[in-house]
């Protein structure tokens, strides 16, 4: 790169390349959650709209436990 005026060209500086790390992918599309059986449940989502890494990168941690009793 290098700036020009009317005067004249500046000094070309040296070439230099990045890489940005990927952010955090958007939440899964259409999440959903159909109870199968009492003791099991079956879970579908679609690839996020904004997955930010390559696809076959993209992992899920899922976690489960009982829900609190409102009171």
């Amino acid at each position: 790169m290098l700036a020009y005026t009317r005067i004249g060209d500046g000094v070309k500086s040296q070439i230099k390349q990045e890489v940005t790390s990927p952010a955090s992918p958007s939440e899964p599309e259409s999440f959903s959650m159909k109870n199968i059986q009492s003791t099991s449940v079956m879970l579908t989502w679609r690839v996020p709209k904004y997955p930010n890494s390559a696809l076959s990168e993209l992992k899920y941690d899922l976690r489960y436990g009982l829900a609190k009793t409102l009171s």
